[in-house]
């Protein structure tokens, strides 16, 4: 029922109501699990780019991503951009990137960018954390430790190991299976093809 209406050709132009990002997510998902795994990824990038998670010319400094030109900023799109529909459809993106080949780089790249700029800290957040305990306590991570996850698994997919090591490092910083992360990260440190 959620496909209704929908297809890959009406969603640059489908309306972006309050529920029908939700249906669109619900196709996504349903396609992750039916392993039509190039189709749930195109339609991801898609609703990510009309709900302003995706910024263009994708730039990387010192092995990590960054947006050229980063996604409107008004407080409309800020908000269709921080949603719970946004974060579960990059989280997705990434998982399919795992499962499928593909020679278009442009827009993993850009999953990535927008992956590593949701999972980060501010980074005053880090200044002070090693030494000062009570900011330790305060410094909460709010966001999704399994997008961090999915992230450094795309990076050492896509032999991007700064990238990686930086992804686990949050994941194991603040939260998660400890013996899951330090096995990616010992396979990220033995990685000894050239980094991005």
């Amino acid at each position: 029922w959620f496909m209704e209406g929908l297809s890959y050709g009406v969603l640059p132009r489908v309306n972006l109501d309050a529920i029908t990002p939700q249906r669109i997510q619900m196709c996504i998902v349903y396609m992750y699990y039916k392993q039509r795994y190039a189709e749930s990824f195109a339609w991801s990038a898609c609703l990510l780019r009309r709900m302003h998670v995706l910024g263009t010319g994708v730039v990387w400094t010192d092995g990590l991503p960054s947006f050229q030109t980063k996604p409107p900023q008004d407080k409309a799109s800020w908000t269709m951009a921080h949603s719970a529909v946004a974060r579960e459809t990059l989280d997705t993106a990434l998982r399919c990137v795992l499962h499928f080949h593909s020679n278009d780089r442009e827009d993993i790249n850009c999953l990535v960018a927008a992956a590593l700029d949701r999972v980060q800290l501010d980074p005053a957040a880090y200044h002070g954390l090693a030494y000062n305990e009570q900011k330790r306590k305060e410094c909460i991570w709010t966001t999704a430790p399994g997008m961090a996850m999915s992230l450094g698994h795309v990076c050492m997919h896509m032999q991007y190991t700064r990238c990686a090591l930086e992804s686990y490092a949050l994941v194991m910083g603040m939260r998660g299976a400890q013996w899951y992360v330090c096995k990616a990260v010992a396979q990220a440190l033995s990685d000894r093809k050239s980094v991005v």
